[in-house]
């Protein structure tokens, strides 16, 4: 069966070409609303379907993105960035060529394919990038426009992830307005050392410096032989468990890595026979773990991610005015269960 083409349909309603064209595209200023409206019905009704292929060819674009994403940030990142991306793209009638990279080596090699296969723009996210910036530096001289999501690991780029310093006033200004003040923050030690983990803990220590209340952080020991995974978790579990020992405990903790801390503390607490949270009121960052009692946390928002890098690739794609700022950052989003509440005092 023959594909309807923009000239049939337009033929079948006696209007012009550009008419329909400019009408499906969503270009309806200037035409009177009856005839928008049986353009758009004579579509659906005929089942007419744009050609971005025979568009491509005439236009010499693609109409394709590519997204590159770390397997190290595969199980809860990809998912949502991804239909961040898409929902942008479907508005535009972009395509996305998706690579998932093990590595700097793989990265380059599918950023590569990406460029290879015509596409109009890319979308990296991943550490790695930062080793192969000088292939991607290489395409945006070209006139590819890119854009890093979740990381800015190449400072010249454009970025969009989130304000991890934000996340952590947020973090303590919610424990503080519960009616916490002896508060804590529970990580690893190498977490002492990564950017986004330090800013987090100067948003959350200064809320708490200004309020009066001096911060604590608690950290579980990795060595450098201890993978992340079980041995980690193993690592965090004996820590809370001789940190929730002491008398002078916090009455209110938020844990940063993936969860796995604020997992490691509520087994803890159950093992001692400590209230979560009547005695102890427990927060997490990332929202990737099912946890019981449910887990207040914070989140990246990462679907919002998605949608504004590939709305600042759309409007560069089309020459339109865009930020300058190189380092585009979002508000965590904050979900509140049952975790967390009133100190015992207080209660």
């Amino acid at each position: 069966m023959s594909t309807l083409t923009q000239k049939q349909l337009a033929a079948s309603l006696d209007v012009s070409q550009a008419a329909v064209s400019c009408i499906l595209s969503g270009k309806t200023r200037g035409f009177h609303p009856q005839t928008v409206r049986r353009v758009k019905a004579a579509a659906k009704t005929m089942n007419y379907h744009a050609d971005h292929n025979a568009r491509g060819l005439a236009q010499q674009r693609s109409h394709m993105i590519g997204l590159l994403v770390s397997q190290s940030e595969s199980s809860w990142v990809i998912p949502d960035i991804v239909a961040g991306v898409q929902d942008v793209c479907d508005q535009h009638g972009y395509s996305i060529v998706f690579y998932s990279h093990s590595g700097a080596e793989d990265e380059e090699t599918h950023c590569r394919n990406s460029v290879n296969r015509r596409v109009e723009a890319l979308i990296v996210s991943g550490t790695e990038t930062r080793e192969n910036a000088d292939q991607i530096l290489n395409f945006q001289r070209r006139g590819i426009p890119i854009v890093e999501v979740f990381n800015h690991s190449i400072p010249s780029l454009p970025a969009v992830r989130t304000d991890m310093y934000a996340a952590g006033r947020m973090a303590a200004e919610y424990l503080f307005s519960l009616g916490h003040r002896r508060i804590a923050h529970f990580t690893h030690d190498r977490y002492l050392h990564n950017p986004d983990a330090r800013a987090m803990w100067e948003g959350f220590s200064g809320v708490l410096t200004d309020a009066g209340v001096s911060p604590r952080v608690h950290t579980s020991e990795l060595t450098a032989e201890r993978p992340l995974r079980e041995p980690y978790f193993a690592a965090a579990l004996a820590s809370a468990r001789a940190w929730m020992a002491q008398a002078d405990r916090p009455t209110a903790i938020w844990c940063y890595n993936s969860e796995h801390q604020a997992q490691a503390l509520l087994w803890a607490c159950r093992e001692l026979n400590i209230d979560v949270p009547r005695e102890v009121s427990v927060m997490g960052f990332n929202d990737i773990l099912f946890l019981s009692p449910g887990l207040t946390t914070l989140t990246h928002p990462l679907r919002a991610i998605g949608r504004y890098a590939t709305q600042r690739v759309m409007d560069m794609l089309a020459d339109k005015p865009v930020s300058q700022d190189l380092d585009i950052l979002l508000e965590p989003e904050f979900i509140a269960r049952v975790s967390t509440a009133a100190p015992a005092d207080m209660q």
